[in-house]
């Protein structure tokens, strides 16, 4: 059993510095509301994802990857990990502008948590999604000042897969991580953002549990992702799918990297 080292002494105090540490150039609109989402609207909320430069920061990992020693199953779950990264940002696109609040990035999400995990061994792996030996990490984290402090209101999970398993994992995790640290999460109900027409598990029910859809059925962001796959670069680069191509014809592979801080990345 993977035993979790969490950092010792977590106050509501500590927390909000670092919250605002993270969040010191934040932003965030209201363009967005469920009661305005039509066929229009949706389909445009896509291409401002683009034009936002929603994209750049998922072809730049991806591009990286193809330059970097991969394992056999990374290989094979490439293209599956691009589409979860594209549905993960295009969640956060949609958090940051439905003016619901303060949401902390992917980015930010993953910093906060090597905080309150210091001595736990990081992991490196494809497409950004690094872990931390013995934690689930969320996606996003919502935030909300109450009496001077930044409180965490709500742990975001945005996910496509739709197995209840995956779900009931990452409750616990959930329980876990509020239990290690009561003072910051003791307000902090667990948000599911999933693609529209999930039936969400029956085994769910439960008040610390929250389901929000995002406007687009599963099909249309497959659809949204692999024609980003084949899309070309910023500034007329080789596509995703170009370079992936490539790199599958030199069979490369090699362990994951294990290493003590990941590669730096901007607000995205």
């Amino acid at each position: 059993m993977i035993m979790k080292t969490p950092r010792d002494g977590v106050s509501s105090r500590g927390a909000d510095k670092r919250l605002r540490r993270l969040l010191h150039d934040a932003d965030y609109g209201n363009k967005y509301s469920p009661n305005m989402w039509n066929l229009e609207t949706r389909l445009e909320i896509l291409e401002d994802f683009i034009k936002a430069g929603g994209f750049e920061p998922i072809y730049h990992k991806a591009a990286r990857d193809c330059q970097l020693p991969m394992k056999k199953e990374d290989i094979g779950s490439f293209e599956e990990r691009f589409e979860a990264r594209v549905f993960e940002q295009i969640a956060y696109f949609l958090m940051l502008n439905s003016g619901i609040g303060l949401v902390t990035s992917p980015v930010e999400t993953f910093d906060f948590y090597r905080w309150l995990y210091p001595k736990n061994q990081l992991r490196f792996n494809v497409l950004g999604f690094d872990s931390i030996r013995g934690v689930s990490v969320p996606d996003g984290l919502l935030v909300e000042e109450q009496h001077g402090l930044y409180k965490i209101v709500a742990v975001c999970e945005y996910t496509l897969n739709r197995y209840a398993e995956n779900f009931e994992y990452k409750f616990r995790a959930f329980k876990r991580v509020r239990r290690d640290f009561r003072a910051v999460f003791d307000e902090a109900q667990l948000v599911f953002v999933v693609p529209e027409g999930y039936n969400t598990p029956a085994s769910l029910s439960n008040p610390d549990i929250v389901f929000e859809f995002a406007p687009l059925p599963m099909k249309k962001f497959r659809d949204f992702a692999f024609m980003l796959f084949e899309r070309e670069g910023p500034l007329g680069q080789r596509s995703v799918k170009s370079l992936f191509e490539s790199y599958k014809l030199k069979g490369t592979t090699d362990s994951y990297r294990a290493n003590s801080t990941p590669a730096a990345e901007s607000r995205t």
